[in-house]
């Protein structure tokens, strides 16, 4: 089998974060659950870029039997999320289906986690969201908002930016 890039590897462009709203305070669900009552996941509006960031702790085992020679074993896990964006007017993305950084700030106010899911979108035009697409890479979990940042530089069109920090374990596909 032979390795093709125009069909093996996905543009940036094509990667999106989803965010999904789980709730408020007692009434928020897991995200699981969200996931499997098919809850809207939504992107940020005006989006620019996403990552994924997971590591582990790193748990020294070196012992007089490993002689000079450091041993180490995976420790505590933890992930980030995080997406930069235009800053932009909340109606304007509430037309069009999609989270404003003032939308986030709300839950991050609120003390409220939040699903995410990082996938490719299943809309095949320009500048249309269709959704995560089930065959494409999808990356899913709960979070809190750790930070949040809205940057207006001297003649530049306000951004902003956002961190998620992991709850729980991330899952990849669709389990």
């Amino acid at each position: 089998m032979a390795w093709n890039a125009n069909k093996d590897l996905i543009v940036g462009n094509d990667l999106w974060l989803y965010l999904v709203d789980l709730g408020h305070g007692a009434s928020a669900v897991p995200m699981t659950y969200a996931m499997a009552t098919g809850a809207t996941a939504k992107p940020i509006a005006y989006a620019t870029s996403c990552s994924l960031e997971i590591s582990a702790e790193n748990l020294e085992a070196a012992s007089k039997m490993s002689c000079r020679w450091n041993v180490s074993r995976q420790g505590q896990g933890s992930y980030t999320v995080n997406a930069d964006s235009l800053y932009c007017l909340q109606a304007s993305a509430a037309e069009n289906g999609a989270y404003t950084i003032d939308d986030l700030f709300e839950h991050m106010v609120d003390g409220d986690n939040i699903g995410w899911v990082m996938a490719k979108d299943k809309s095949e035009d320009c500048g249309t969201v269709g959704g995560p697409d089930p065959d494409g890479a999808l990356y899913w979990g709960e979070a809190s908002i750790g930070s949040l940042s809205i940057t207006g530089g001297n003649n530049e069109i306000a951004s902003s930016s956002i961190t998620l920090n992991g709850s729980g374990q991330p899952h990849m596909g669709n389990d």
